[in-house]
């Protein structure tokens, strides 16, 4: 399956405005990659980062939130490192449209490879 990846640039008038507005307070690249449906950044996202140690209680709000979330079709974007991030990520993907995800290296400025 072969993977389609969109060069946006900043100065771009098809830059969704949230991602260049983001990007200018961020002080970040004028140019992204993207995979996926860009449409989603024209929405409101939910961001949703969590800490490698949680109480249980804490973890069990989280999981009910996570389900509330896939239900109402809320895209979300977040790092999905932690154990807690990779629940709520397969927890919210389960259905419906996979949230964002913030890779490690956010500084990028090459271009991806192959």
């Amino acid at each position: 399956m072969a993977v389609t990846v969109t060069t946006i640039e900043v100065s771009s008038a098809a830059c969704p405005p949230a991602l260049r507005a983001g990007m200018a307070v961020a002080g970040a690249a004028q140019r992204v990659w993207a995979i996926g449906n860009l449409q989603l950044l024209e929405q409101p996202l939910f961001g949703f980062f969590c800490s490698t140690k949680c109480p249980g209680e804490i973890i069990l709000r989280t999981y009910d939130l996570a389900v509330a979330i896939r239900e109402a079709g809320v895209p979300m974007i977040g790092g999905f490192h932690t154990p807690m991030e990779k629940r709520v990520f397969r927890t919210a993907t389960a259905r419906h449209t996979a949230p964002g995800h913030v890779p490690r290296a956010q500084h990028r400025t090459d271009a991806p490879a192959g």
